[in-house]
């Protein structure tokens, strides 16, 4: 396994004119953001693809008054066009352009999307706290005292290479609620045909219930579908029927390799604190289904990740959920909160070892390693002369082999990808047993470790040796 850097963050900060982005606010371009900074940050995430970015830019940045009250911050920009940035963004819980947030030593406390109006922008700026979120300037905020509808942004990642047409195959699946409004982006390989946008289904299941609402080659429980502008209610006597009734229509945005769609809560018949599943698929010239995100699993937006085990039907002759042991990790050991692990969990779930981890921040997914040693013996497998052992390593979403030829070396072959999905500031991880040579009940020691956007190691759990599991 060959591993790519990805792009750093642009080493000396870029200043735009101010007239590029209007007015006097002082802007600097960057990639990344500096999570350690003590100053008060303004991050403001625009696309040239985006009008609504254009006219943020035109009508709002350039007023001399917002330009005045940006004074007090370290403004930047985030091009989301560039990999590293789009990264960010997603990192971030930016699904949606422009967004702006207002960040404190890397905490965000305020955020304003998808809005460009000046006086709304002014209000924010003296007072980013009171906004956590904006909806289209058509769409009412909730009364004061009204439930906001806010969740922790949830993500999934689907194979690059499972469908040979780039602008029909997914990478990836995004959800937010914010504001009353929830907010979906599709990722693709390449930039999505605008004038195909048929092709691009997304199916919301509002009730959590799979017995009802239209089921596809993979996934079931579809009560409305999303095709472009068009929200669509299912209508079908059988769950195979393809019958919709007449669309609404919501919002959705081009932007890079994603569509985002953003629909009002209310436009679905679910309870207000209730969980929601979404799906996605792409279709070819005969309307026959070619890529699914996710491939073997709904994501599940409304509920964070627990670190007790959800039961779920097991497989023949599996074991049942077993209690998750946690081992604990010092907090702000890391130089990055997005790398700083606070605590790992591990147990059992039919035949399946789940593990989630806990960070200090919204994980940077790509920079996670899991080391299993699967047969407990540290003669074999991968070391680095602290560590020894490792027969399976997880990197991000796929599940790694370490060849016995290898020796000790850094050496991985047979990449399967595994679930994972990331809910706020927790990462859960199914690894299939039979895949990693894990038996029930049989010892297995692990560790785990993060990476930063140079490949440096960042953090450890634990901090020195390993963890063995089941307890013994």
């Amino acid at each position: 396994m060959n591993r790519i850097a990805p792009s750093l963050a642009t080493a000396a900060l870029l200043a735009l004119p101010s007239m590029m982005m209007g007015g006097g606010v002082s802007w600097s371009m960057q990639d990344t953001l500096d999570a350690s900074s003590s100053a008060r940050t303004l991050a403001y995430f625009r696309s040239d693809d985006s009008v609504l970015c254009l006219e943020v830019e035109e009508d709002v940045w350039s007023d001399p008054r917002v330009a005045d009250a940006t004074r007090p911050y370290k403004c930047v920009f985030v091009d989301v066009k560039s990999p590293a940035a789009a990264s960010t963004a997603l990192r971030q819980g930016v699904y949606v352009v422009p967004t702006t947030l207002v960040l404190e030593g890397g905490r965000e406390v305020g955020r304003l999307e998808r809005l460009a109006e000046r006086e709304a922008t002014l209000r924010f700026l003296e007072k980013p706290e009171t906004v956590l979120a904006q909806a289209p300037a058509s769409a009412p905020l909730p009364a004061q005292g009204t439930r906001t509808g806010n969740s922790e942004p949830v993500f999934m990642e689907d194979s690059a290479a499972d469908y040979s047409v780039p602008e029909l195959n997914l990478i990836g699946l995004a959800a937010v609620e914010q504001a009353g409004r929830i907010t979906i982006q599709i990722r693709l390989q390449s930039p999505p045909d605008a004038g195909a946008l048929g092709r691009y289904n997304v199916y919301v299941d509002a009730d959590d219930n799979e017995e009802t609402g239209f089921a596809d080659a993979k996934h079931r429980g579809a009560d409305y579908l999303i095709q472009g502008a068009n929200f669509y209610k299912f209508g079908g006597a059988q769950p195979t029927e393809w019958n919709w009734l007449p669309p609404r229509t919501i919002t959705f945005n081009l932007r890079g390799q994603g569509v985002s769609y953003s629909f009002d809560r209310s436009m679905i018949a679910a309870p207000p604190d209730s969980q929601i599943n979404i799906w996605s698929s792409t279709v070819d010239d005969s309307w026959n289904p070619v890529d699914w995100a996710p491939d073997d699993r709904r994501l599940t937006l409304g509920k964070g990740i627990s670190l007790a085990s959800t039961p779920q039907p097991a497989g023949p002759g599996s074991p049942p959920v077993a209690e998750a042991t946690v081992f604990s990790d010092p907090a702000g050991d890391a130089d990055q909160p997005q790398n700083d692990f606070v605590s790992a969990a591990v147990n059992y779930q039919g035949n399946d070892l789940r593990v989630v981890l806990e960070y200090n921040a919204t994980p940077n997914l790509n920079g996670l390693h899991v080391m299993i040693d699967a047969d407990a013996d540290p003669t074999t497998g991968f070391g680095d002369g602290v560590r020894d052992g490792a027969d399976f390593m997880v990197e991000g979403v796929s599940l790694y082999r370490h060849p016995p030829s290898a020796g000790k070396n850094w050496q991985w072959e047979n990449p399967v990808e595994i679930p994972t999905r990331v809910i706020g500031k927790r990462v859960e991880i199914l690894v299939p047993r039979s895949r990693a040579g894990i038996v029930y009940n049989q010892p297995i020691r692990l560790w785990f470790s993060t990476t930063d956007d140079a490949w440096a190691p960042s953090d450890w759990l634990p901090d020195s040796g390993v963890v063995k599991f089941p307890k013994q």
